[in-house]
């Protein structure tokens, strides 16, 4: 018999397809919310989360739950304390989405750099200021850390 796993936030067929080849037997459910889990969590061993609360009435309600896994850093948004108390184990997956992270920390750079959030702002109140709005720096032949 495999072992249930629950999915209860956005993951990518990659991922989901991963725990398939593991031998999991995996519910996908990205719409789930906290409200809905302690009523559906009975049958699982496994429960993924992003976003998603994991709080006292779903670990209250779970009746076979070994593992809480969080797909990002940090487990703030899961009771800890009770899932100890409960033999549940938390864990998370720091660095996963570095990358993205990344990405997103240069796209405010350019954005800042270009002034796009206040260009964006006085358009929207019907200013064009091309003027103002092309003394950017820019950022070939610069130095950034991120």
């Amino acid at each position: 018999m495999s072992l249930r796993c629950l999915v209860a936030d956005k993951m990518d067929a990659a991922g989901l397809q991963s725990l398939t080849d593991m031998g999991l037997d995996v519910t996908f459910n990205p719409k789930l919310d906290a409200a809905d889990l302690p009523a559906i969590i009975a049958p699982y061993t496994i429960l993924i989360v992003r976003s998603t609360k994991v709080q006292a009435p779903t670990l209250e309600a779970a009746e076979n739950l070994k593992l809480v896994i969080r797909a990002g850093s940090g487990v703030n948004t899961i009771d800890c304390k009770l899932a100890k108390e409960k033999g549940v184990r938390v864990c998370n997956t720091p660095g996963m989405n570095a990358a993205a992270v990344v990405e997103l920390a240069i796209g405010h750079l350019i954005c800042c750099d270009r002034r796009i959030p206040l260009a964006h702002r006085k358009l929207i109140g019907g200013e064009w200021l091309k003027g103002d709005f092309q003394a950017a720096h820019g950022l070939r032949g610069r130095t950034l850390g991120v």
